[in-house]
């Protein structure tokens, strides 16, 4: 008898979580099949379940349940944002009395042939560009591309030799025999907006952001965005610029989602998503940043020498659970590990990038500084938020926040995904919810000397000049006079044959030079470091250039 009313208990029930799910579904947001199944393990039962129980729906006629294409578009195109920097391209003319960067952004948002921005807050003006290539150093500037998937042309054609172009790169794939077959696969997919084929181990890349072109004779790559016409050179001067209202998105992170349920509200369906999903295994990197002309400040390990490719030093910090930062020369094929990240600054001979992952934060968002905010990836404006407590607390609730900034103005609320160097604004309150990481050990002055002498040969070298030797007294003259240098006791050069413009080099290759001495020192507020290089015998003589100042080999 018991076991009776247990089964018809157990019955009532199923028809209850069945008439639930349906009834769930019916109200759910918008989801994809292709991306659900891209994003999530399959080995997991509640996975498989789900995933089942998805195409079911799928082949279901029934009008509630009827598998249609996707017509709302709440994603925004426009994610990216660069302080001091920005993209040149095809641009159009300069718009006036914008506000903010933000209201630049929605100027880009809402243009269909916007693909990047830049803006200058010290005139309160805003440039849309129809292209985007390299990036340019500029400290009054703001940028970002807007490259999203309708930048996308109907297929891919450009093929270009010797070169790859800058973005944000997918996983590498393995044994593709062409370059014809990557840019098959980057014509196939709807996210990709450019490949990169490397024939020596028929590699390939795809890429879902683009900007510009680096030579190297070992890549073949094409890019798939449409062109657009010019804008016009007609003068715009916006003084009430639009403001899109953002939608906030669903639940389940989905790229690019093509088909789906088209309903009106989410409901009770994305509760037993989010159940059967917790705990699935996160496959993604966290350095995904690319930055071509220049590097983060910070705290920075010791150099990391012969390292081949700036990929190579992406992926030792990806493997370093403490670095957060990486910047590579590839002059010299040195790379330095960061476990901060702080004002970007612009240098031609470098790249560099955060790697600032969901694992970067900390157990709890307990910074709060008073007019500034950090640059960095920002979400949508979160509006009638009370108090800058108030927006802590939403960043502190989400596992994807790492900065927040606030403005009592109008309450309102911004979650960041990235945060590095701070702007004064006294607009805003912000803070930085990024766990502090031990700064890597320093390396010995020993070590520190040797380096030096690496790079003074390595240098040398490429004028067919004669390499240098540490001398265990010029050593000392050098640390002395370093020494004082961070007391304040001396300053400038020790000698008068110093050219601002050309010396430093040409003393580093100077041919009559023989022996080298380095010291090291810093003032005691630890801000920065003295490096004095102590040479014998002395160059930068006039008269005597030609001779020792040899060209290239």
């Amino acid at each position: 008898m018991i076991q009776h009313k247990l089964v018809q208990i157990m019955r009532v029930l199923s028809g209850i979580c069945v008439i639930t799910i349906l009834f769930s579904i019916q109200n759910a947001e918008t989801y994809s099949l292709e991306n659900f199944d891209n994003s999530y393990s399959q080995r997991d039962a509640s996975i498989f379940y789900i995933r089942q129980l998805l195409k079911r729906i799928k082949s279901n006629h029934h009008d509630n349940l009827q598998w249609r294409k996707r017509t709302d578009a709440t994603s925004n195109k426009c994610k990216e944002i660069k302080s001091g920097s920005y993209y040149d391209g095809d641009t159009g003319p300069a718009i006036n009395n914008i506000a903010t960067y933000r209201d630049c952004i929605n100027q880009c948002e809402t243009d269909s042939k916007c693909y990047g921005w830049s803006y200058q807050n010290s005139s309160q003006t805003c440039w849309l560009q129809t292209s985007v290539g390299q990036v340019y150093g500029g400290a009054s500037y703001m940028s970002g591309s807007c490259l999203g998937p309708a930048a996308k042309a109907t297929q891919c054609t450009e093929v270009i030799s010797g070169s790859y172009y800058l973005g944000d790169y997918g996983p590498k794939i393995s044994q593709v025999a062409t370059y014809q077959d990557c840019m098959s696969r980057c014509d196939a997919l709807a996210t990709c907006l450019s490949w990169l084929y490397r024939a020596s181990d028929n590699a390939c890349w795809l890429q879902t952001t683009v900007s510009g072109k680096i030579t190297d004779g070992q890549y073949t790559t094409g890019s798939c965005i449409k062109q657009q016409a010019l804008y016009g050179q007609v003068a715009i001067s916006v003084t009430n610029p639009l403001v899109i209202p953002i939608i906030n998105p669903p639940v389940i992170p989905i790229i690019n989602p093509s088909i789906g349920l088209e309903t009106d509200r989410q409901h009770m369906f994305i509760l037993i998503l989010n159940l059967c999903i917790s705990g699935t295994d996160d496959t993604s990197k966290k350095c995904k940043e690319i930055k071509s002309g220049g590097y983060y400040s910070g705290d920075t390990g010791a150099s990391i020498d012969n390292i081949a490719t700036y990929r190579d030093c992406m992926n030792l910090c990806e493997t370093d659970s403490k670095c957060n930062g990486w910047s590579y020369q590839n002059s010299s094929q040195t790379c330095w590990l960061q476990t901060s990240l702080d004002i970007y600054y612009s240098d031609s001979s470098h790249m560099g990038g955060n790697c600032l992952g969901p694992a970067a934060k900390g157990p709890h968002c307990t910074e709060v500084i008073n007019g500034a905010y950090y640059n960095g990836d920002d979400g949508p404006a979160i509006n009638n938020v009370a108090t800058y407590q108030d927006c802590l607390s939403r960043c502190d609730a989400s596992a994807t926040c790492l900065a927040w900034s606030y403005r009592a103005s109008d309450n309102t609320c911004w979650l960041q995904t990235t945060a590095y160097g701070k702007v004064t604004d006294g607009q805003y309150t912000t803070g930085s919810c990024i766990k502090q990481q031990a700064p890597y050990p320093p390396i010995s002055l020993e070590t520190y000397r040797q380096q030096a002498l690496d790079r003074h040969n390595f240098y040398r070298a490429k004028h067919c000049t004669p390499p240098l030797v540490l001398d265990p007294a010029l050593n000392d003259i050098a640390q002395t006079y370093a020494e004082k240098l961070a007391a304040g006791l001396a300053s400038g050069h020790s000698h008068g044959n110093f050219n601002g413009s050309t010396g430093h080099f040409t003393e580093l290759i100077w041919k009559d030079t023989t022996r080298l001495g380095i010291g090291r020192a810093m003032p005691s507020n630890n801000n920065g470091m003295y490096v004095v290089g102590n040479y014998f015998p002395g160059g930068n003589y006039v008269g005597q250039f030609a001779q020792n100042v040899l060209p290239l080999c």
